[in-house]
């Protein structure tokens, strides 16, 4: 069985293959791109975790997109690089203390993180541009000692963002699952709603019985709307919500 990401049960497998793509399309593009220079490298930088203001408690962590769509690494903390004229990809985790695995499992090596992500190496870390969709700016990478290198931020976000445009046939395989999935919760939601509604619209008919006369909606052995049954089940309701029964 190919490499892959899954979560599990029914759901998609996502083969390592689809960001292997990506990162020969990205430098493809950047190899064509006559302001990039030979040796050059490609460095992003991954999510970081953060909690609810003062508190220790996390918030869900959701990778930053680029970095996702080139490594599709689900973990915070890491940066990746991918050497222009190679495609030779790197992976940087982070080095967890100890305690880590107290609370959170078995602290896994860097070795763990190349076959989990199907890049050429690992390593632990020791440690712009604009989204044309929401205006916000793409965090660059950053770490100590970068100012040694010669940094070239405006070519890289421009080229990766139209790789991202253009989908691959393994890229519209998880579009297509992911649109099922969530055409069959919609559906699933609906037919719950409209099961709800027909059994509030039965209480209200078993209700109105002796009130129909007077609540002037129903007839007997006539069939009304939702809308209007939901209506005589609100009339017949007393002061705190309940129904009303005849004395």
């Amino acid at each position: 069985m190919r490499p892959s990401f899954w979560l599990g049960n029914e759901t998609l497998r996502v083969p390592l293959a689809l960001f292997a793509l990506n990162r020969r399309r990205l430098c493809e593009r950047l190899r064509q791109n006559k302001d990039v220079q030979k040796n050059s490298v490609v460095l992003l930088q991954g999510g970081e975790e953060t909690q609810r203001y003062c508190t220790d408690t996390g918030i869900v962590f959701r990778q930053e997109s680029y970095f996702h769509w080139t490594f599709g690494v689900t973990e915070a903390g890491c940066f990746g690089a991918v050497d222009v004229d190679t495609g030779r990809s790197i992976l940087f985790v982070p080095q967890l203390p100890e305690s880590y695995a107290v609370w959170m499992g078995k602290i896994h090596p860097p070795e763990f993180f190349k076959k989990k992500y199907g890049v050429d190496e690992a390593h632990y870390v020791t440690e712009r541009g604009v989204n044309t969709d929401s205006g916000n700016v793409s965090k660059e990478a950053s770490f100590e000692g970068i100012s040694q290198f010669n940094v070239n931020n405006k070519i890289l976000h421009p080229e990766i963002a139209e790789c991202r445009v253009i989908k691959t046939d393994m890229e519209l395989e998880v579009l297509r699952y992911t649109n099922k999935i969530s055409s069959e919760a919609h559906k699933e939601l609906l037919e719950r709603g409209q099961r709800r509604h027909q059994e509030d619209q039965r209480a209200g008919a078993a209700l109105l019985g002796g009130k129909a006369g007077t609540v002037g909606i129903v007839e007997p052995g006539e069939e009304k709307l939702w809308g209007d049954l939901i209506v005589a089940s609100q009339y017949l309701k007393g002061p705190r919500g309940k129904m009303k029964r005849d004395s």
